[in-house]
């Protein structure tokens, strides 16, 4: 009787690992809300930083190179469906993320944990994020000065 539950709680255990392996979509396994996200995408004029995102299709999945201003991050592409079409710039370093904020403290003495990515709103021609958040819980994600930023999808340059 004792094998019998020691080899039950085995197979569980090991059910329970495989059950919870998260799997990354490869490219031909995209929700097909994105299946035409491939492109390059441009800030829109009212932005006053240089940004630039291009997102090609790989074996793996989608991955992007993502220039602002002089620094350039490059990485996988995430999808989300919920109530919006969200897609995710991964391993993106934020430039601040404090957290919430009590009434006496400082967001310059105050250090975070770093977090990484940026989720998007993607709208089939354009990709909207926050940048920024307010006095009671800052961040700052990518180092321009707007609050929210709108990457639009390049005519030119868009696979679609």
């Amino acid at each position: 009787m004792k094998k019998a539950i020691l080899l039950l709680s085995a197979v569980v255990f090991i059910m329970g690992g495989c059950m919870s392996a998260e799997k990354k979509p490869t490219a031909d396994e995209v929700p097909v809300p994105f299946s035409e996200i491939e492109g390059q995408y441009r800030n829109s004029a009212e932005v006053d930083c240089e940004l630039l995102l291009n997102i090609t299709k790989s074996p793996q999945g989608y991955v992007y190179k993502f220039r602002v201003k002089d620094q350039l991050y490059e990485g996988n592409v995430g999808f989300t469906v919920a109530d919006e079409n969200y897609v995710i710039l991964e391993g993106i370093p934020w430039e601040q993320n404090i957290g919430q904020l009590g009434e006496d403290d400082d967001p310059e003495e105050m250090k975070g944990d770093p977090t990484y990515g940026i989720e998007t709103i993607w709208t089939g021609d354009e990709l909207v994020f926050q940048n920024y958040g307010n006095a009671m819980n800052y961040y700052v994600k990518i180092n321009c000065d707007e609050k929210y930023i709108t990457l639009i999808r390049d005519a030119a340059n868009s696979s679609r």
